[in-house]
């Protein structure tokens, strides 16, 4: 399901999910939140990484990106691995932070790059820690605000993002919009108890 005229290059996007050890909470507060992201663009920066989709919750992360020259392993371990760091030292605590193996999901065709971006930036709408598609405009923990117009992480592809939703910016977020809209009637109509 693409709208753009230019086919994505598929060959190196990976959607990574990530725990808290013991499914414990990864953030206490919105330091930990800004920290975690600023080793993100660390790793993203020094391994010629990006990134095309968030999302933080409590106790777990989500992350589309688009491999360069480092595998997967090296990324997640470089930015995990100073998260850890800051996180310990501020919070006096020792030990591990995030769970020792991480789920990595090979992402194979642009349907499914665009089902993976659906599925993480909805992650905290389905969560009920955001009401609706309104508010998740302006939710500071996900992507999806950057692809609404919002200044993005600077290893975010906005741009490539967007592309897969059309050639010129506003009408790309229009549909991209109406792709979230119809995942979210999908999910309210299977489980009953999503937010509108």
């Amino acid at each position: 399901m693409s709208w753009s005229p230019e086919r994505i290059e598929i060959h190196g996007f990976v959607h990574i999910i990530h725990r808290g050890v013991g499914r414990g909470l990864l953030f206490l507060d919105d330091a930990d939140r800004r920290h975690f992201l600023q080793c993100v663009v660390s790793a993203c920066e020094s391994l010629g990484w990006s990134v095309v989709a968030w999302a933080l919750m409590s106790n777990h992360v989500h992350i589309v990106a688009r491999r360069s020259r480092a595998s997967t392993a090296v990324f997640v371990r470089t930015f995990t691995a100073a998260y850890a760091r800051r996180f310990n030292h501020r919070h006096c605590r020792s030990g591990h932070v995030v769970e020792g193996r991480y789920r990595r999901i090979r992402i194979k065709s642009e349907a499914q790059l665009l089902a993976c971006i659906r599925y993480v930036h909805l992650n905290p709408v389905v969560a009920g820690i955001v009401p609706d598609i309104d508010a998740l405009d302006s939710y500071l923990w996900t992507g999806h605000r950057a692809l609404m117009g919002a200044t993005a992480l600077p290893c975010h592809d906005v741009d490539l993002a967007l592309s897969l939703f059309g050639d010129a910016p506003e009408s790309a977020r229009s549909r991209m919009r109406r792709f979230l809209l119809t995942e979210m009637e999908i999910e309210r109509e299977r489980w009953g108890d999503i937010p509108p």
